[in-house]
């Protein structure tokens, strides 16, 4: 193949393994691989973009709107995607030596009792 996919027993599967190491709801990923909704790759310069955002295409055209000389200072490094190529590039994102470490020390945290 020459693009990436998303095999169904890694998204669909009890748990979905994708969707939790994206931290994002089922849901959500599902509308990224079918190609119904758009994902924030990187917001850059645009202060309504979140990381990992969902935008509709209606949503993306009009941020693409053609008063380009305008709008484009306001969406300097905007990055989106769509399909599993937008899931290769968020779990291609996730710095797993850093969240073991994480997970690690909160784990070895004494619990308090009430």
């Amino acid at each position: 193949l020459a693009a990436p996919v998303a095999h169904v027993w890694y998204l669909k599967g009890i748990p979905s393994y994708i969707a939790i190491l994206l931290d994002m709801p089922l849901r959500d990923v599902e509308q990224i691989v079918y190609f119904n909704s758009y994902v924030v790759l990187a917001p850059g310069n645009a202060e309504t973009l979140t990381y990992k955002q969902l935008l509709s295409e209606d949503q993306w055209l009009d941020i693409q709107k053609p008063d380009l000389y305008r709008t484009l200072p306001l969406f300097m490094g905007v990055e989106v995607g769509i399909g599993a190529e937008a899931l290769l590039r968020l779990l291609a994102d996730i710095n797993l030596e850093q969240d073991h470490k994480a997970s690690a020390k909160k784990l070895m945290q004494p619990r308090h009792k009430n």
